[in-house]
Formats: C-alpha cells, sequence, structure tokens
C-alpha cells in the first residue's frame, strides 16, 4: 500500500513531520494504516491514497541548510 516501516513496525513520525506534516497528516496516516491492516482494505486504492498524501508535502521543512 505504499507504507513503509522498520522492522518493528515504527512510523516514521520524524521523516514525515520533516515534509511538513502535522496532526492532520498523521490522524490521515493512522487511517490509513486501520484501512492496510486491520481492515484488509485493497492496498492498491490505499497506495493511490499515500501517494496522493506524500505529493502535497515534497518540500524539506526542517533541515539545515548546506
Amino acid at each position: 500500500a505504499n507504507i513503509i516501516v522498520d522492522c518493528v513496525i515504527r512510523i516514521g513520525t520524524c521523516e514525515v513531520t520533516r515534509h511538513g506534516m502535522k496532526e492532520k497528516e498523521m490522524l490521515k496516516i493512522a487511517e490509513l494504516l486501520k484501512r492496510a491492516v486491520i481492515d484488509e482494505e485493497n492496498s492498491e486504492k490505499i497506495k493511490r491514497e499515500v501517494a496522493k498524501l506524500c505529493k502535497e508535502f515534497q518540500n524539506i521543512e526542517y533541515c539545515f541548510n548546506k
């Protein structure tokens, strides 16, 4: 479903925050995870929604300038 986690299923909150996502997007991510894991919804549908959400946050918001 295009949802990436590490080996212990730790969600990358640092990474999504760095891209400028906030509480609203965290709730959406939680909903997408629930739909994929608990509801066993069609992963292709979720994948499209994940891609749409990620497309809205392409710029890095919080990082050191080189």
